[in-house]
């Protein structure tokens, strides 16, 4: 449906933002991966969910449409996900993995991210240019 598609060309969108060179290794996450969120299926309209394809990157992308009135519980909940990341990187000494550390969070109208990517600062500034032009839509 139209929901689906929104979230898969925000997704699509932020590839196109990383280029071949420094695209996420990511893949799918599945039912379980979710599960690690903590998140009930009813506060969300949509979502995708990339999680690291090996263990040589740490790169995580969650982007949801979130059910009116329902951001703060999303974000509560996505908070905690976000200190589970850190903490499950906080002793790395892996300079290139530093970024894993400091997960970010990007709210805008109905969407949230949370990623886990070396570039955090043009992330959020694709993020907000690609919701806001699908709320033009």
């Amino acid at each position: 449906d139209g929901i689906a598609r929104g979230v898969d060309d925000l997704w699509n969108g932020m590839l196109d933002l990383f280029g071949a060179d420094r695209a996420p290794r990511t893949m799918e996450g599945d039912e379980a991966a979710f599960k690690e969120y903590g998140l009930d299926e009813n506060l969300i309209e949509e979502y995708t969910l990339q999680v690291p394809e090996n263990g040589d990157t740490a790169h995580e992308f969650f982007i949801a449409k979130v059910r009116d009135g329902k951001m703060a519980e999303v974000e509560k909940i996505l908070e905690q996900r976000k200190e589970a990341i850190a903490a499950r990187w906080a002793d790395g000494t892996d300079a290139a993995m530093a970024y894993a550390k400091a997960p970010v969070i990007y709210k805008n109208g109905n969407y949230i991210m949370l990623a886990v990517y070396e570039d955090a600062d043009t992330l959020r500034t694709e993020f907000e240019r690609l919701v806001g032009e699908m709320e033009k839509k």
